[in-house]
């Protein structure tokens, strides 16, 4: 918490350039649509069914993609049927440009399914460019993670790493400043997870220079899809982590 009140007290001093960067930034960043196709399976040729949804912000929305068989859905359902050998059915409820009080208030009234094995969550960028502080993030997802207990009393959730606004194309200070607000946001979803049972965080931040030294032969341009959401190979290398995170830690099998 210290470090975010410093972090907001560089934040404060900056007030106006932060102000009209975060502003321009939101006008030159390309407006892309949410994926279509907001359901699928995968596996069809197994018996056995796991059920998953996909709740959150652009990332999980499949923006930068066409089609949500080629974002985080899609791909990650593909890679646990094949590795866990049962047929899996997915759910993307995810809108581009949401914070974590508009999934409160929009996305989880359209719940309506009776049961899901696991949903992942990233709820993170839109709340940090609104310098959202930890303690009213805190408060926004405990409220989402108790409705999602108390609807779904089964289910685990996963959040899924946080987004690397560090890698993003935006100026080098406001990069900083958003940085170390993403950092405070994963400390506030490691607490979370302490305090409920069947809650889990892939707390592996994601770095471009990570993807540089797995792919070096990928230039920098195919990671992102407008220098801000991923490509489909990226959503596709991505997916095949988060699987394997999910299969390592059995959360579902």
């Amino acid at each position: 918490m210290l470090n975010y009140f410093l972090n907001l007290l560089l934040a404060f001093i900056c007030i106006p350039y932060l102000y009209f960067a975060i502003r321009r930034l939101r006008k030159e960043i390309p407006v892309l649509p949410n994926a279509v196709d907001l359901n699928g399976s995968e596996g069809a040729e197994h018996e056995r069914a796991l059920s998953l949804l996909f709740l959150g912000e652009s990332a999980i929305a499949g923006v930068g993609v066409r089609s949500n068989n080629d974002g985080l859905g899609g791909q990650v359902s593909k890679n646990l049927a094949a590795k866990l050998q049962t047929k899996i059915n997915w759910d993307v409820i995810a809108h581009t440009g949401y914070d974590s009080q508009l999934v409160i208030d929009k996305l989880l009234p359209q719940l309506h399914m009776e049961h899901y094995d696991l949903i992942l969550i990233q709820l993170c960028v839109n709340d940090t460019l609104k310098l959202i502080p930890p303690v009213i993030y805190s408060l926004r997802l405990e409220s989402i993670i108790n409705f999602l207990i108390n609807k779904y009393p089964k289910s685990k959730i996963l959040f899924v790493n946080n987004a690397p606004v560090r890698d993003m194309s935006f100026p080098p200070l406001v990069k900083y400043i958003l940085g170390n607000i993403i950092d405070e946001y994963g400390k506030v979803i490691e607490h979370l997870v302490i305090q409920h049972e069947d809650l889990y965080f892939i707390n592996q931040k994601l770095k471009y220079s990570d993807w540089q030294r797995r792919y070096p032969d990928k230039p920098r341009e195919e990671f992102f899809s407008d220098g801000v959401h991923p490509s489909a190979f990226t959503y596709a290398r991505w997916s095949e982590d988060i699987s394997e995170y999910i299969i390592d830690r059995k959360i579902i099998s």
